[in-house]
C-alpha cells in the first residue's frame, strides 16, 4: 500500500503581519512533512496584479508556494480558482498543490449567491490525482454559515452530491465546530472525518478563542475521506508560530 501525506490550512488571504515569513514557515511544514497533497482556502492574490497564467495573478499566495518549493528544488502541480472580492483588495479563491499532475479541474458554486462581490460567494475546486493505477480525486472547499439565504448543509450537500468516486479526499474550512449538529449533519452525508478516527485527538482545535461566528476553540478544520482510510501520523500544525487565523492539520493516510 502507498502512504499520502496531506495538510490543509486556510491561508486568512495576504491579512496577516509578516508573509514572506509565513511562507517560509509553510514551505519548511510541506519539505519536512513531505506533503503529497496541500489543501489552501482563502488564497489571495491583489486585484490589480498582471495575470501571470490564467486567472493565476503574480502575488497569488499559492503560487508564491510554489515557486518557493521550486527554489528548493521540488516541482508540485498547483491549481487555483477565484470565488470573490475580499477585504477591498483581493481575489480569493480556492488552491491545491499536488506532487502529482492535477487533472479533470473543476470548480463550481456550491452557495445560492454567484455574486463575485458577495462574501457569501462559496466553490470547491477538484482535481483528480493518479496513484499507480488508482485515481483518487481530491476536493478543497470553504464553506459558509446560515444566513438569510445561504444553508450551510446545502452548500454540504452539493459539494458531495459532486463526489464521483469512491475514492475522494476533502480538505477544507468547514466553518462548523466537531461535534456540533452541523458536523453530524456532514457526515451522515457519508463523509468519514480522518482525524477523528483516533478518538484521543478528536477534540484537537484548529483556531483559539473566537473567529467569526464561532465563540470559543474548536475544530473546523478537516480533512474527509469517502473511505475509512488507514491514519498512520496527523498532528495540528501551525500553532507556534502561528501562519494564519486557523491552525494547520496534517494527516498521513495509507492509499
Amino acid at each position: 500500500m502507498q502512504a499520502l501525506s496531506l495538510i490543509t490550512i486556510n491561508l486568512h488571504c495576504l491579512e496577516e503581519k509578516d508573509i514572506e515569513t509565513n511562507k517560509h514557515i509553510i514551505v519548511d511544514q510541506i519539505v519536512e512533512r513531505n506533503a503529497d497533497i496541500i489543501f489552501l482556502q482563502e488564497v489571495a492574490q491583489y486585484d490589480t496584479d498582471q495575470i501571470v497564467l490564467q486567472e493565476i495573478k503574480e502575488s497569488n499566495y499559492g503560487y508564491h508556494l510554489q515557486q518557493k518549493l521550486y527554489d528548493k528544488g521540488l516541482s508540485y502541480y498547483y491549481a487555483y480558482i477565484p470565488i470573490k472580492s475580499s477585504f477591498g483588495k483581493y481575489d480569493e479563491g480556492l488552491g491545491l498543490l499536488s506532487k502529482y499532475p492535477l487533472s479533470n479541474i473543476e470548480g463550481n458554486y456550491i452557495s445560492h449567491s454567484k455574486d463575485y462581490s458577495d462574501w457569501m460567494s462559496r466553490k470547491y475546486l477538484k482535481a483528480t490525482v493518479q496513484l499507480d493505477k488508482k485515481e483518487i480525486d481530491i476536493f478543497t472547499v470553504h464553506l459558509g454559515w446560515d444566513s438569510e439565504h445561504e444553508s450551510y448543509i446545502e452548500q454540504c450537500k452539493i459539494m458531495a452530491n459532486n463526489i464521483t468516486n469512491e475514492n475522494t479526499l476533502i480538505g477544507g474550512d468547514f466553518n462548523v465546530a466537531y461535534g456540533s449538529d452541523y458536523y453530524n449533519q456532514t457526515v451522515k452525508l457519508g463523509l468519514i472525518d480522518l482525524y477523528a478516527i483516533d478518538q484521543e485527538r478528536k477534540n484537537d482545535y484548529t483556531f483559539l478563542y473566537e473567529l467569526d461566528v464561532h465563540k470559543e476553540s474548536a475544530r473546523i478544520d478537516y480533512i474527509f475521506g469517502t473511505k475509512n482510510f488507514k491514519v498512520l501520523e496527523q498532528e495540528i500544525i501551525f500553532k507556534d508560530p502561528m501562519v494564519s487565523d486557523h491552525f494547520g492539520m496534517y494527516i498521513k493516510i495509507e492509499v
